[in-house]
């Protein structure tokens, strides 16, 4: 089975771009900076499809290559070990979330309506990348401690972007509670748990659990604007 959801190649102007710098300082002889990027977008792509199948302790380089369409030798060209291409996941998936998550918040003025459009816009990313969370839970642990406190960086700067909304919402008091991080904490586990189970983002649209979370951490409901943005 294929997963049918393809990969953008790579960004550059990601501001967490950086977090490939050891990727990008392998040679790639004689191929240009697109053919890379697009050739390591087929490598992702490979990999979750053989993560989701098999794990990470259980995945194989050379079948890694093999549903890329290239050799285990030319692989080495574009990843310098197994657990590479574990990150290249993490640095695909989580600078795009951060990205997507900051538009959305830009797309509103009301904190309440930020909160919404920036919940709904994660529960399409999940949607979109249905393993990703189990990625995130099961096999994070198999990167070296470098690469960990860097894909934990990013998940950070996703927390604090929520975190600067609830923050708002305190200051105008309309948080039932005082703490904008435990909140801010609050909602990126309901997302992880919806993640996991995946269930209800077969059976709800993004804007109901949205809604449902905002309701669950506010207690109250909003309607999200049209105009925010999509989660392409």
């Amino acid at each position: 089975m294929t997963i049918s959801r393809k990969l953008r190649p790579l960004d550059n102007s990601s501001p967490h771009a950086s977090l490939l710098g050891r990727l990008r300082s392998i040679p790639a002889p004689g191929r240009s900076e697109a053919t890379i990027s697009a050739r390591r977008a087929a490598i992702v792509q490979s990999c979750i499809e053989e993560l989701r199948e098999h794990g990470f302790s259980k995945m194989k380089v050379d079948s890694v290559a093999r549903r890329a369409g290239i050799d285990k030798r030319t692989l080495y060209d574009y990843v310098s070990s197994k657990e590479d291409l574990l990150l290249l996941v993490f640095a695909y998936y989580l600078p795009s979330m951060l990205e997507k998550v900051r538009r959305a918040r830009d797309s509103a003025q009301d904190p309440k309506e930020q909160l919404a459009s920036m919940l709904r816009v994660h529960s399409e990313l999940l949607s979109a990348n249905p393993h990703f969370v189990l990625f995130h839970y099961r096999e994070l642990r198999h990167l070296p401690s470098d690469d960990q406190a860097a894909v934990y960086s990013l998940i950070n700067d996703i927390h604090y972007e929520y975190e600067r909304v609830f923050v708002i919402l305190a200051d105008r008091e309309q948080l039932p509670t005082s703490d904008p991080v435990l909140n801010a904490s609050s909602a990126l586990t309901m997302l992880d748990m919806i993640g996991l189970h995946r269930f209800h983002l077969k059976t709800h649209s993004a804007s109901d659990i949205a809604n449902h979370i905002v309701r669950v951490l506010l207690g109250s409901h909003v309607t999200i604007s049209t105009n925010a943005p999509q989660a392409d």
